[in-house]
């Protein structure tokens, strides 16, 4: 069976070496991508190029062996795919409530000069969600690796856009068997409960003007609480909490009052909602929105927009 690293493990391990490297970025490989061109005649697609994952990590992590020791792993991207009927071994791995999900699929490339010769040809499969923030630093300071990306394999159903800050995202398409064979994945995916939503923070970045300005605030524990107003369909409360690590109830000083919004724009994973109207005072509503990310009913992080400010808060979860 290949090897299929638990998805809270592999999510961990991605977010460790991202962090590693977002702090020496072009000073060290702590993980890194390569896009190498195939060595194929006459090849007519423009899919012409492999992508290689490399990082140095425990065997045992990511390959079938008990040896803990670290080495130099290199692996070639080969396609998304999914898994359908998992075995009871493969469920634990991919969580209890998994029916069908999307990987991708990788085979470990052994090096003579790595000593790795022993485990060539193994397969892992990988969460589509940890890859796609690999993937989505490499956009957003490699120029190269922007105008490459089109060409590599394994990566048909990603595109490349520009997100509304500026910065290089992502739409994924999904394959036709993945959105056919399971509409009921596809409606949970595309939707999210806000009748009543409390999302709990532990880290958040604050940004002006598009520039990173506080850095990782962890440990800074918030909840964003969102409900439906009782008589209307499309009218919503926000309001951001601060969340004491001695007390079990939340702080009763406010970080941002309650705030009336709608939804103005929503697509695959994303809800956003603008403030509109005023309070009892005659403050807007109109200078707040916020974004929801989501994957699969889980929110991923809420950013907060200060719009007449040009200031994003982005609260993690």
């Amino acid at each position: 069976m290949p090897k299929v690293i638990p998805i809270p493990l592999a999510m961990n391990f991605i977010s460790e070496k991202l962090e590693k490297k977002e702090k020496a970025l072009g000073k060290d490989e702590v993980i890194g991508i390569k896009v190498l061109p195939l060595n194929l005649h006459n090849n007519s697609s423009k899919r012409n190029h492999w992508l290689a994952l490399e990082f140095d990590a425990a065997a045992n992590i990511t390959l079938n062996t008990n040896k803990n020791h670290i080495i130099h792993q290199t692996w070639e991207l080969k396609e998304e795919m999914l898994l359908e009927n998992e075995t009871e071994e493969q469920k634990k791995y991919l969580g209890s409530d998994s029916r069908v999900d999307h990987f991708y699929k990788f085979e470990f490339v052994g090096m003579d000069e790595y000593g790795t010769m022993e485990y060539d040809g193994e397969i892992m499969i990988f969460p589509m969600g940890a890859f796609h923030k690999l993937l989505q630093l490499y956009a957003n300071y490699s120029n190269e690796f922007r105008n490459k990306f089109e060409q590599i394999i394994g990566l048909e159903y990603l595109h490349l856009v520009t997100l509304p800050d500026g910065s290089i995202g992502f739409m994924w398409e999904g394959t036709t068997d993945f959105f056919e064979s399971s509409k009921s994945i596809k409606d949970e995916y595309d939707s999210i409960d806000l009748s009543h939503l409390e999302f709990h923070s532990t880290d958040h970045i604050r940004y002006e003007k598009g520039e990173n300005v506080s850095g990782h605030n962890r440990g800074c524990d918030r909840v964003i609480d969102i409900w439906k107003d009782e008589n209307s369909v499309d009218i919503f409360w926000v309001t951001i909490y601060n969340l004491y690590e001695d007390q079990s109830t939340w702080d009763s000083t406010m970080i941002m009052q309650t705030k009336r919004m709608k939804i103005f724009e929503q697509s695959k994973g994303t809800i956003k909602l603008k403030g509109f109207g005023s309070d009892d005072f005659g403050s807007s509503f109109e200078d707040y929105g916020i974004t929801i990310r989501y994957e699969y009913k889980k929110v991923i992080k809420i950013i907060l927009h200060l719009f007449d400010r040009a200031v994003d808060i982005e609260y993690f979860n």
